[in-house]
């Protein structure tokens, strides 16, 4: 969702040159954005206590290497709450 409103966002930005009503999409892929980011903040819960793991997972990776897969980083190994392993499958 993130890319998707950064696509929106950039369209908008070339598109107002052209007509003034593009603001339009600037003011929705911002707001895509935002949302998709506030999501992944605050509703991203460890499967084993149910601690907020957003902050640990919504950090960036300031290397040049493009990673796009699902999921946890690989860098966070445990929940900051209750220190269960985050690589493992939990049984139900």
């Amino acid at each position: 969702m993130m890319i998707l409103g950064f696509l929106i966002l950039i369209a908008g930005m070339i598109g107002i040159i052209v007509n003034h009503w593009f603001w339009v999409l600037l003011i929705g892929g911002g707001s895509i954005m935002v949302i998709a980011n506030s999501v992944l903040w605050f509703k991203f819960p460890c499967p084993l206590c149910g601690g907020n793991l957003g902050g640990a997972i919504n950090i960036p990776s300031w290397s040049w290497k493009i990673e796009w897969k699902l999921g946890i980083p690989s860098q966070v190994k445990f929940c900051q709450y209750c220190g269960a392993s985050l690589n493992k499958e939990i049984e139900h």
